[in-house]
């Protein structure tokens, strides 16, 4: 399929990591191509000011206004949807991400644009005890923020396709990496600077990484192909890529050893421990009502040896601080725990904390089956993770991402 695209095109989130590379693919391999891009601020899209106003019209507006929006689009026959909240509470994420998106879908169908385009995300499935992920799969039951708006998000935009025929399309990139990426480049790369990361079981569960170009590829066969309105694509590459590998690949960017084996069994007891220890402010709180409210009390308890005043005034936290001790001084399951112990104190690096979240990310066994965009979109990814390393690599030295270890 010819990728080439000869028309008025509508970018939100132009400013972002996908939205901001689609924009320069687009402009520089289709001379003569406009682009309009809903944004903020053009000072949050520099990366796109090299480009010339007769090819792309910076549109000052915001998403969560329909009158912004409906006149940003006007002229344009194609729409790509990637505006999502970030910022703010949780009312604002809801209303860039939901809102957003209703705006979009409702000035395409007063406009009569030929493709919409909404950038999903593949967290809107629930992945708990699935080895092979499809578009088939039952949704997300108990998601985080983001995963709940980007679910209601694609939903409200396939009821436009349902109840008034507006043309949309549905895509869903998986582990999105590249240059710019903040999610799973930047904020890596920055990290492994400071900390060690564990890696659970040896790092050997599936990533399901995708280069960024590659999801670029997808959003323009959406643009294009006919005949997959109402429809939702997964987007991922189908190489048998590892957390290992993945993270493997940062790691020699760096030029030193970062990341640590650990055991599943290893990492929930760490964060069982960090989890009790976020507790110690709470019994110190006690501790100090306890004073302010009882002066006599105060006024005795001062004349006390401080374990004495601390058994006097909350036992709660002279029994945490005991617990701490007595389950951090117990041996933990993994052969190999003496040397990382050994290694760490040698390095004196800190070890990263993974949250609840995280590790189920790390953990699970799920593989993504891309078969329904490559025979329905014609997708078929072009960068293996070796590929697109080598260019993620040479940008971070480019920026001096990976120059220093502060």
């Amino acid at each position: 399929m010819d990728l080439s695209l000869r028309e008025s095109i509508f970018v939100t989130g132009a400013t972002g990591f996908i939205g901001g590379r689609l924009v320069e693919k687009i402009l520089s391999s289709n001379p003569g191509t406009k682009v309009r891009a809903l944004v903020r601020s053009p000072l949050r899209a520099p990366r796109l000011l090299r480009f010339s106003p007769d090819s792309l019209k910076l549109i000052c507006g915001d998403v969560r206004r329909y009158q912004d929006v409906r006149k940003a689009m006007e002229g344009a026959s194609v729409v790509v949807h990637l505006a999502f909240g970030t910022l703010g509470t949780k009312k604002d994420h809801e209303e860039t991400t939901v809102g957003g998106t209703e705006k979009i879908v409702r000035a395409a169908q007063e406009l009569g644009v030929r493709r919409v385009v909404v950038i999903s995300s593949w967290v809107v499935y629930d992945m708990i005890g699935r080895e092979i992920l499809n578009e088939e799969a039952p949704p997300v039951k108990n998601g985080n923020l983001y995963a709940r708006a980007k679910l209601r998000a694609e939903r409200l935009a396939l009821r436009y396709w349902a109840k008034y025929r507006v043309p949309v399309v549905v895509l869903q990139p998986t582990i999105v990496y590249g240059p710019r990426g903040l999610v799973w480049t930047v904020m890596p790369l920055r990290s492994l600077k400071k900390a060690d990361l564990p890696l659970i079981d040896n790092g050997m569960h599936p990533c399901n990484a995708v280069y960024v170009d590659d999801v670029v590829q997808a959003v323009l066969r959406a643009c294009l192909a006919e005949g997959v309105e109402g429809r939702r694509y997964l987007v991922c590459n189908d190489e048998q890529v590892t957390w290992a590998d993945f993270f493997g690949a940062y790691e020699a960017m760096l030029g030193f050893k970062c990341l640590v084996p650990v055991t599943y069994e290893e990492i929930v007891k760490q964060g069982r421990w960090m989890t009790r220890l976020k507790q110690i402010p709470t019994a110190i709180r006690e501790t100090l009502d306890v004073l302010r409210d009882q002066p006599a009390l105060a006024r005795s308890v001062y004349q006390l040896p401080i374990s004495q005043a601390l058994e006097a005034l909350a036992p709660p936290l002279l029994n945490f601080a005991r617990s701490i001790y007595f389950s951090s001084s117990g041996k933990v399951p993994g052969r190999d725990q003496e040397q990382v112990v050994a290694l760490r104190k040698s390095l004196n690096r800190p070890m990263q904390q993974l949250s609840p979240e995280e590790v189920a990310v790390f953990s699970r066994d799920v593989r993504v089956d891309i078969s329904r965009a490559r025979s329905e979109l014609g997708y078929v990814p072009e960068f293996p993770l070796e590929r697109g390393m080598e260019i993620t690599g040479d940008w971070a030295r480019y920026t001096g991402l990976v120059t220093s270890l502060i």
